[in-house]
């Protein structure tokens, strides 16, 4: 989905690729429907990836100082008492 149109029949050719898909469920459609990507929302894997990135990267960096602000308060008591 994410690839480039094919080149154009001509030199000069003025031809427009338009990129269908069909999509079918057996418990919905007796046959399958055919649409754009634009008007179901789908996209592709790398746009998903770098979404989800976008939320995990600082989550775990929370989580990640979290734990080691938990590891230095504890050795610190120990030594202390």
């Amino acid at each position: 989905m994410g690839s480039p149109p094919p080149m154009a029949a001509g030199a000069g050719s003025q031809d427009q690729w338009e990129l269908w898909v069909e999509l079918y469920s057996a418990e919905y459609h007796a046959s399958p429907v055919r649409v754009t990507p634009d008007e179901v929302g789908l996209r592709t894997v790398g746009t998903e990836v770098r979404e989800v990135l976008a939320i995990a990267v600082p989550v775990a960096f929370f989580w990640a100082a979290l734990g080691f602000a938990f590891i230095v308060t504890a050795s610190e008591g120990k030594g202390g008492g």
